[in-house]
C-alpha cells in the first residue's frame, strides 16, 4: 500500500475526459489511484509521504550518511552507539555539527567521523515530498495520472497489457505497469541510495 495517493480522483478524471457528474466508474478509478501509487512507489524505491523516519546506518568510519527519505525536512537526532542499543543520550551527536543536502539526502558530520559498525547509527528525521496530495510535484502526480489512465483503459479493454504498440508512425511501449512517459518523469525521484545499495 502506498504512503501517500499520488494523484486524486478529480485530476485522473480531467485526463480522461471523464465529467466530474459521471459516476459509473468512480471506484474503479479510486482504487486504480491506489494501485498506481503503490506501483510507482514501488519502481522509485520510496516512499512519498512526509513524516518522521527512523532509519537505522552503517557508520565505516566515514562522515556521511544517505537517508532513503528524501528530501529531508527536517533532522531530529543523530544517535551514534557501537552496541546499538541507542538508550544512551551521551552517544548523540551535535546536529550543529552536521550539515545536510535535503534533496539528495546526504548527511554530513563536520570536521568527524562516524564509528566503525554495522547499523550503528540512528537517525530521525522528517523526510517526504508532502503531507497530502495537492502538496506533492506538478510532474510526480501527473506521472500517476498518466498510470492510472492506462490501467484505466486496460482495465475497460479487459486487456492484460501491451508490450508494445504502433500508432501510425509513433511507438508506444510499457515497462512493467507504467507508461514510458510516467517512467521518464519518475526518473528523478528515484532512490539512487537504494539502487546502490548503501543503506
Amino acid at each position: 500500500m502506498a504512503s501517500i495517493a499520488l494523484t486524486t480522483l478529480t485530476e485522473v478524471k480531467l485526463y480522461l475526459g471523464i465529467a466530474a457528474a459521471t459516476t459509473t466508474d468512480d471506484a474503479l478509478l479510486t482504487a486504480l489511484v491506489g494501485a498506481a501509487s503503490t506501483i510507482i512507489e514501488t519502481n522509485c524505491r520510496r516512499a512519498f509521504m512526509r513524516e518522521s523516519v527512523t532509519e537505522y546506518l552503517s557508520g565505516r568510519s566515514e562522515n556521511t550518511l544517505l537517508v532513503s527519505r528524501v528530501p529531508i525536512y527536517s533532522l531530529t537526532s543523530i544517535r551514534d552507539d557501537l552496541d546499538r542499543e541507542f538508550d544512551d543520550s551521551g552517544d548523540d551527536i551535535d546536529l550543529d555539527d552536521v550539515e545536510y543536502d535535503a534533496d539528495s539526502g546526504v548527511i554530513e558530520y563536520v570536521g568527524a567521523l562516524f564509528q566503525d559498525g554495522t547499523k550503528n547509527v540512528r537517525v530521525i528525521y522528517v523526510g517526504g515530498e508532502a503531507t497530502t496530495t495537492s502538496g506533492l510535484p506538478d510532474d510526480l502526480r501527473l506521472a500517476a495520472t498518466v498510470t492510472v489512465a492506462f490501467l484505466y483503459n486496460r482495465a475497460k479493454q479487459r486487456a492484460d497489457g501491451i508490450a508494445e504498440e504502433t500508432l501510425e508512425t509513433s511507438r508506444v511501449k510499457w515497462a512493467n505497469e507504467i507508461p514510458l512517459y510516467a517512467l521518464t518523469l519518475l526518473g528523478k525521484y528515484t532512490n539512487r541510495a537504494t539502487l546502490g545499495g548503501l543503506l
